[in-house]
């Protein structure tokens, strides 16, 4: 049936320049798409402005002299007043979601532009940072109402994908910005440079949202529609819906048992979702031995498939139309790759293994939550379809109270992770250099050693000074070694070239033997060594060959003989040496400040590196629990689990909807 298009509400009026914000008609499904794509990108900014100090957290606590623990405590304490943020959220029932959306969008921007980069210690960051979270609390409510609003559910799941790409984006946004415009080893005060870009882009998305984003009216959003078919129902119900009865004692009406486990079990999941994100990379590194580029390209394997996964099943479970199936897939998936990758820890893996394990814990996370948002605020609008906002600020309370007590007990269970992460701040910007010497003791040893040190020494004095022919000594060390072997052979056969000449062309005629015989030394002598030569001519006469065409090469072998040949003797340490040429000329010049706090605090940073992997191990079992309770409570929700009777619920719907115009008196 075609929609009836019937004004609702107030348009609002104001100067040529200030944009009209409620929508008195519900919107086709381009203008629809065109919404939830605006809402999509503020998300997305919104957190890219949280987490763009990812890049530069090292030299954000080097700058502010901010410990690993004081930093874990700020971003749990974000969450704790980000609930006072999720509860104003939930007002947007009553008084509209798009300014509030753009006045925490603006301010959170002009924060991370201007104030929080010039933050003089650790204790106006983490005040500026607590603030900056009561706003992200906010948003992380009204965006995903604006989503509702604009998506009937049988099109929400889409919708809700979009909306679920925003923590991923923001972190994806933070490493590919990062990665362009870090460069070298900058000072630790560089760290906000990235907050003045997020800034700066939070704030054109800003400007977008100010000219563009708008909402339905108040009677408009509190109708419940199902598929496009509902839109003129809605439009012609939404004139007589008296929207302060209908939002009246919301809170009272949005505790409910199913709203309030389910957004529990939720946040339980996602326990190992933001553990991915505070330590994952420490995983990678200190538990599978990977560096720090491999560990980051494995994130990004990580953060693609579950990206692949929110957008994937939102499509998947609106063509299906239903949810339960996937959220159940998802949690089996996030159990099972959770448990291969427990199997795992203190084994040897490949990277594309350890990419497989890892991006099968965030693909399941995707399969599972998209849809259960989906659900969930179906579930809601069972309950009341009024307070949309006031049921995800349900669930935005428990997120965060969940997220605060996970971050508080990280540090516990994960002990060792703060003093090796100080450590690592500490000996900013040499942490590399540390790490290498940590890692390669017998080899620092050696070149230590004063002997060595001065072979070494000799042999990249010949390398700057001689290199062409150093060059050609390195690349045929097997004919100097044949030269060296055969010495009186080649000496008498470079002084007798006549002769050895002759025997070449007549090798059977007794004169030219004799003669040979007597340039060999003459005797049994002569006849030995001429003996040594016709066997082993396939090497001594190419090496020949090799040293007159390159006397000065010869020279100087023959000059610095004691260094080339303990250079052959320990051709192993010279290739290490060579190899690690700038790791070990860096911790020559390291500053004697930093080399004092690194002899200081190594053994304690080494029997931490030791201890973690037994508890990221202990950690990544509790959430274990995360998929298993949240199993639990799908039931709790509305919604089929049978696709058939799925359809056949929109089919009766679509029915009742089609009798209720037609008895309408102006039908």
């Amino acid at each position: 049936m075609a929609s009836i298009e019937v004004p609702v509400g107030r348009a609002g009026s104001g100067p040529w320049w200030w944009p009209t914000r409620e929508l008195t008609a519900y919107p086709g499904r381009r203008a629809r798409l065109g919404y939830q794509g605006l809402t999509a990108l503020v998300t997305v900014t919104l957190y890219y402005l949280v987490g763009c100090g990812a890049s530069v957290v090292i030299l954000q606590m080097a700058d502010l002299h901010i410990s690993f623990h004081f930093l874990l405590w700020t971003a749990a304490a974000g969450n704790l007043v980000g609930v006072a943020g999720a509860w104003f959220a939930g007002l947007t029932d009553r008084i509209g979601r798009v300014w509030t959306v753009m006045v925490g969008l603006t301010l959170g921007s002009l924060l991370t532009l201007f104030a929080i980069p010039n933050s003089p210690n650790r204790w106006v960051f983490a005040a500026l940072t607590l603030f900056h979270g009561t706003l992200e609390g906010v948003v992380l409510v009204a965006t995903p109402a604006l989503m509702r609003d604009f998506s009937p559910q049988a099109s929400r799941g889409r919708a809700m994908g979009f909306w679920t790409l925003g923590p991923v984006a923001g972190a994806l946004i933070t490493s590919a910005v990062g990665s362009l415009t870090i460069h070298g080893t900058p000072v630790a005060a560089f760290w906000g440079h990235e907050y003045v870009i997020a800034g700066a882009a939070g704030l054109a998305v800003s400007v977008l949202a100010f000219f563009f984003l708008k909402e339905l009216s108040p009677q408009l959003r509190d109708q419940l529609l199902v598929s496009d078919a509902d839109r003129g129902l809605a439009q012609i119900e939404a004139e007589n819906t008296d929207v302060d009865a209908a939002v009246r004692n919301q809170w009272q009406q949005m505790i409910r048992s199913d709203i309030l486990i389910s957004g529990f079990a939720v946040s339980f999941l996602l326990v190992a979702f933001y553990s991915a994100i505070a330590v994952g990379t420490i995983s990678f590194v200190v538990v599978f031995g990977f560096d720090l580029h491999h560990a980051n390209m494995l994130g990004d394997w990580m953060w693609a498939a579950n990206a692949v996964a929110v957008l994937s099943v939102g499509l998947l479970s609106d063509r299906l139309g239903v949810r339960k199936p996937f959220m159940a897939a998802g949690a089996v998936i996030t159990a099972v790759g959770l448990v291969v990758y427990l199997e795992h820890f203190g084994h040897p893996t490949t990277f594309a293994s350890t990419a497989l394990m890892a991006s099968t814990i965030t693909f399941g996370l995707g399969i599972s939550f998209t849809p259960w948002l989906t659900n969930f605020t179906e579930t809601v609008e069972a309950h009341n379809p009024a307070l949309a906002a006031t049921g995800l600020a349900v669930w935005g309370l428990t997120l965060r109270v969940v997220t605060f007590i996970a971050l508080g007990l990280l540090p516990v269970v994960v002990s060792s992770m703060t003093p090796l992460v100080d450590f690592v701040v500490g000996t900013t910007p040499y942490t590399n250099d540390l790490v290498f010497a940590a890692d390669h003791p017998a080899l620092i040893a050696a070149v230590e050693n004063p002997a060595n040190a001065v072979q070494l020494a000799a042999l990249a004095a010949l390398a700057r000074d001689h290199p062409a022919q150093m060059a050609q000594i390195e690349a045929n060390s097997t004919y100097l070694s044949t030269l060296a072997e055969y010495a009186p052979v080649v000496q008498a056969v470079a002084a007798n070239p006549a002769v050895f000449t002759g025997l070449a062309a007549n090798p059977t005629d007794p004169a030219t033997d004799a003669a040979a015989v007597a340039a060999l030394g003459g005797g049994s002598l002569g006849a030995q060594r001429l003996a040594t030569l016709i066997a082993h001519s396939s090497q001594i006469v190419p090496a020949l060959v090799w040293a007159q065409a390159h006397p000065d090469a010869i020279a100087l072998a023959q000059a610095h003989s004691p260094t080339l040949l303990w250079a052959q003797r320990n051709s192993a340490l010279v290739a290490l040496a060579s190899r690690y040429s700038a790791q070990l000329t860096a911790l020559r010049s390291l500053p004697s400040g930093v080399a004092t706090y690194a002899n200081a605090n190594a053994g304690v940073a080494s029997v931490a590196r030791q201890r973690i992997p037994t508890q990221l191990r202990n950690w990544y079992w509790i959430c274990l629990g995360g998929p298993i309770i949240f199993l639990l409570s799908i039931p709790l929700l509305r919604g089929r689990w049978s696709p058939r009777r799925a359809r056949a619920d929109l089919t009766a719907h679509r029915v009742a909807v089609d009798q209720r115009l037609a008895a309408l008196p102006h039908q």
